[in-house]
């Protein structure tokens, strides 16, 4: 299991985001846009065939990627139950072409590290 989170950087197509871009990364505060992220997270893992749940995200981010006015792509460190143990993960999605990328080991909980990490996995288009 520990193998597949490590392969599990794929590409997705995924619905536009209606976001637009900023400078600089966005801390999602808002309680149903971090619940909604967390669920298409989840989904998203499902998809490529991952059997383990998102227990919950923290340090949710909204990072421009691209070119400036670009797209938006999510980004977020989140708890996963598989296996009978939880895993921090850090996890990027990008609404506009459909990058979906996690990153299971050795990695720094801080936002700037969550927005490179979704900079260089979940570029836009």
């Amino acid at each position: 299991m520990i193998t597949r989170l490590r392969e599990l950087i794929c590409v997705l197509v995924l619905t536009p985001s209606l976001a637009f871009a900023q400078a600089k990364p966005q801390g999602l505060l808002d309680q149903k846009t971090v619940t909604e992220r967390t669920k298409r997270f989840e989904s998203e893992m499902q998809r490529l065939g991952f059997s383990g749940s998102v227990r919950s995200c923290g340090h949710m981010l909204l990072v421009a990627v691209g070119v400036r006015g670009g797209n938006m792509s999510y980004g977020a460190v989140c708890e996963i139950a598989f296996g009978g143990k939880l895993q921090s993960v850090m996890v990027c999605d990008d609404d506009m072409v459909g990058h979906f990328g996690l990153k299971a080991f050795t990695f720094v909980v801080t936002d700037d590290a969550v927005a490179e990490f979704t900079r260089q996995n979940c570029y836009g288009g």
